[in-house]
């Protein structure tokens, strides 16, 4: 059964529903034990139930969640309170932490910040049980709440700097800031349970690893990412603290619990100034570009060169692979892709071209008649680049093996005359050897679905091809002879003169004077 029981207080509905569904509370240890639609009734149900957590907006009409803090803090001291509040309110903010808060959120929320933001509180709570035999519950919620409101602080400043309404006027905020920090942000990918929880067992395990160390950080989180802010100690080589912290993490990711599958972690320079603290949040965020890439946990202290100007991948090859059942072409194309996207290091073109491919074959794949529903293609949203592209593959060859059975016979040995014939040597047997089949029984379906032997078909397409390279080239006779598959130049041209009634010469001055005469 939970244990820890909590209250949600908003004036809009529908946030109110948001909050009770957004996040598995059960999970995290906690149970709803009511709700209310604006300040004065949150009031009522506190001092009855007398809650362990509340979760308030700060503006309401009646009673604000600043009266509802100064109320908290007062007459329940061990109550946690999580603050709600639109950019704007921020100031209005500071006053609620300052009134007892723990933690505020933005809104709108994402279901990891809540989770997160719960777990933190739960965590603290956990905390102040097992510490209150040595101290006062008073002394430790003062602690607390001064900790998570200078998380809520900086991770603010990291996001969104210092203009507009996010003023570092707070004396403990500017020291925290001037005291030399490091940013950490990390991920999880290949996981085997949802992001918010995972991301929360990370929390658990990195920070006891890291207070096993000697070090005190920061956490939140953001975007579907794990921040840490690690201060720096004072007399200590910053690049000396930081590569120690590196080596740190590089420990931890070595007894990274199997469930969290592979992680990455981005470490950026230190930090003294607000400016700077944003400049390397940003810094962390480039840096996981790389890490998407990793197929193995690892820490990236540095931000790798991205080429400008990514190589464009021409799909014509890939659709013409997958309409005719063509796995070996979809196996050699998807290899030499896979180098170009591994060569940029960039998650969005990666993902970007991923998303493209799937959809020609989920396209495809509805032509053939296939019914491809929850067969492959699924975004593994938090998962790295080889699993995903892995994934895709399989799923791109269930669609060309597909086309392969439905693709004749007679249209496989079509396709493979028209891709191969400026090869002198081709001709019915090699075909047959190609595909799998018996040359008589070749020749003879060939015959009666085409009307055509296999030899006339082969010269009529080496024909027709010798035809648009005199339209539009100026190539020499004997040069288009065996570009198509004529071994000899003479005999091309008495075979062409035979069907064209022209020879190749006569055919290029004909057709340049229609089209000299038409313009």
């Amino acid at each position: 059964m939970a244990h820890y029981s909590v209250i949600l207080i908003d004036d809009e509905s529908l946030i109110l529903e948001s909050l009770q569904s957004l996040i598995d509370w059960a999970q995290l240890d906690c149970f709803i034990a009511g709700t209310a639609k604006n300040g004065r009734q949150g009031l009522k149900l506190i001092r009855r139930l007398r809650p362990h957590i509340v979760v308030t907006d700060i503006k309401m009409p009646d009673v604000s969640g600043i009266e509802i803090a100064e109320f908290c803090a007062q007459q329940l001291p061990g109550t946690k309170l999580i603050v709600l509040s639109a950019y704007a309110d921020f100031v209005f903010a500071q006053s609620a932490m300052r009134a007892g808060a723990s933690n505020y959120l933005l809104k709108p929320l994402s279901r990891n910040e809540l989770a997160c933001a719960v777990q933190k509180v739960v965590s603290e709570l956990n905390t102040a049980e097992r510490s209150m035999a040595s101290r006062s519950l008073a002394e430790t919620d003062f602690e607390n709440a001064k900790t998570l409101a200078t998380s809520s602080l900086l991770f603010n400043l990291a996001r969104y700097g210092t203009s507009g309404s996010w003023r570092v006027d707070d004396d403990w905020v500017r020291e925290k800031i001037e005291a030399g920090s490091v940013v950490v942000m990390g991920t999880f990918f290949n996981l085997t349970c949802s992001i918010a929880p995972a991301l929360a067992i990370g929390q658990t395990h990195v920070h006891q690893w890291l207070h096993h160390a000697g070090y005190n950080p920061i956490f939140g989180s953001a975007d579907e990412k794990l921040i840490l802010l690690c201060t720096v100690d004072k007399g200590i080589d910053y690049t000396t603290a930081r590569n120690r912290l590196i080596q740190t993490l590089r420990e931890f990711l070595r007894t990274l619990p199997e469930k969290l599958g592979v992680g990455v972690f981005c470490v950026s320079d230190v930090y003294s100034t607000g400016d700077m603290l944003q400049r390397c949040y940003r810094d962390c965020l480039s840096m996981l570009r790389c890490g998407f890439f990793c197929s193995t946990s690892s820490v990236i202290s540095h931000n790798r060169a991205i080429p400008a100007a990514p190589p464009g991948i021409d799909p014509q090859e890939f659709i013409f692979a997958l309409k005719h059942g063509r796995p070996d072409m979809i196996e050699v194309l998807l290899s030499r892709w896979k180098q170009i996207l591994l060569q940029q290091e960039d998650e969005q073109f990666a993902l970007e071209k991923m998303r493209e491919w799937s959809r020609i074959a989920t396209l495809c794949a509805a032509k053939l008649g296939m019914d491809s529903c929850g067969l492959w293609i699924h975004e593994y949203e938090h998962e790295n680049f080889d699993t995903r592209f892995e994934c895709m593959r399989r799923g791109i060859l269930a669609v060309c093996t597909y086309a392969k059975k439905k693709v004749g016979n007679i249209s496989r040995t079509c396709l493979y005359v028209e891709e191969h014939y400026g090869n002198r040597d081709l001709n019915l047997e090699a075909v047959a050897t190609e595909l799998g089949l018996n040359s008589s029984y070749l020749s003879r379906a060939f015959k009666k679905e085409m009307n055509e032997n296999f030899s006339e078909y082969l010269v009529r397409i080496r024909i027709e091809r010798a035809q648009k390279l005199l339209r539009e080239t100026d190539m020499r006779t004997y040069a288009i002879a065996e570009e198509v598959g004529f071994w000899d130049a003479h005999y091309f041209s008495q075979v062409f003169k035979k069907r064209c009634g022209m020879s190749p010469a006569e055919y290029r001055t004909s057709v340049r004077k229609d089209k000299n005469f038409t313009t």
